[in-house]
């Protein structure tokens, strides 16, 4: 087992590294030179057979760092790959200067896996909603909770114009939605940047407008390879009703003719409210995401700290000298 903290993918890059959300995440981190690449090679017998997650590097000082994911950005390592190698990996981490790492997972670790020790730990997860898209539309429709499928159906009778390029009106009702939800910096993108994101390879985008007027409805943003897709961004005309269900609706459409299999919708901004129920309500079922939290330092953790906590690194704030900080 070898890691390595890269400034740039490496090459050749593993297929599922160019899944959009790290086009997305370079295309938003890129002017704050803290993305970096985190590799973990030696689960196969090909160097490009390897773990590839996208992490923000923190600087702590003295030459030391912590790791995290990007927020709302999992990566695509499995959790219970990595905690049956995680002695190695513990070990390479904190040669290089790594204090602790937060990592987000696709699926969810195993229950003999969820704490591999006193200084890691997977028991925290991250609720996704996945829709199936093996049916056709008329099955997807007839698989959403009641209220939303007589909605869709009644919406449906509009007619709507769509289009492939995102227009100046995404941005404008993404940076006003932005805005109203108190979004961080990460999150504040703009005209120039969706365009960039659109022109990424395995990204499509649908656009929603009323055909009678003309008028901007909404419009999102998919993208993946593979069987799954994520929905990755999206924005609609507040002031239209419907219109965030009527965005969906031709966002999940999209993906079904695009030839994907399932998608990922992503969770609610906290556990269980209004946006994962809107989101469950289109038929799309919760999945557990681990994140695995870990202390790879632990003398330069407990010095940050002021000393190591006595009821555990994982009970609280994690990390803990970031809160003391």
């Amino acid at each position: 087992m070898s890691l390595a903290l890269l400034a740039s993918p490496p090459t050749p890059a593993p297929s599922y590294l160019l899944d959009p959300r790290y086009l997305a995440a370079s295309q938003r981190l890129a002017e704050r030179e803290s993305l970096r690449f985190l590799a973990f090679y030696g689960f196969g017998d090909e160097r490009s057979d390897a773990e590839i997650v996208p992490v923000i590097r923190r600087e702590l000082g003295a030459g030391s760092f912590d790791l995290r994911t990007p927020t709302g950005f999992p990566g695509p390592a499995a959790p219970d790959r990595l905690l049956a190698r995680w002695d190695e990996i513990a070990e390479g981490l904190g040669e290089i200067g790594c204090v602790s790492v937060y990592l987000q997972c696709r699926g969810e670790a195993a229950p003999g896996g969820a704490s591999a020790g006193d200084a890691v730990d997977a028991s925290r997860f991250r609720t996704v909603y996945l829709l199936d898209l093996a049916g056709d539309l008329d099955a997807i429709r007839a698989a959403c909770r009641r209220d939303t499928r007589q909605r869709v159906n009644k919406l449906l009778r509009d007619r709507y114009a769509l289009s492939a390029a995102p227009s100046a009106d995404f941005a404008r009702c993404y940076v006003a939605i932005a805005e109203r939800n108190g979004f961080s910096p990460l999150y504040r993108l703009d005209e120039q940047r969706f365009a960039a994101i659109a022109a990424a390879e395995h990204v499509r985008y649908v656009e929603v407008r009323d055909e009678d007027d003309a008028g901007f409805i909404g419009g999102g943003f998919i993208g993946g390879r593979g069987r799954t897709a994520d929905y990755l961004y999206s924005a609609y005309d507040e002031a239209r009703p419907n219109a965030g269900r009527v965005t969906l609706w031709h966002v999940i459409a999209a993906a079904k003719r695009a030839g994907f299999g399932a998608l990922n919708l992503g969770g609610g901004i906290a556990e269980d409210d209004a946006l994962a129920g809107f989101k469950a309500s289109f038929g799309a079922v919760p999945a557990r995401w681990s994140a695995l939290r870990a202390v790879t330092d632990l003398k330069a953790a407990a010095a940050l700290a002021g000393g190591a906590p006595e009821a555990g690194w994982f009970a609280g704030w994690f990390p803990p000298y970031a809160k003391a900080a």
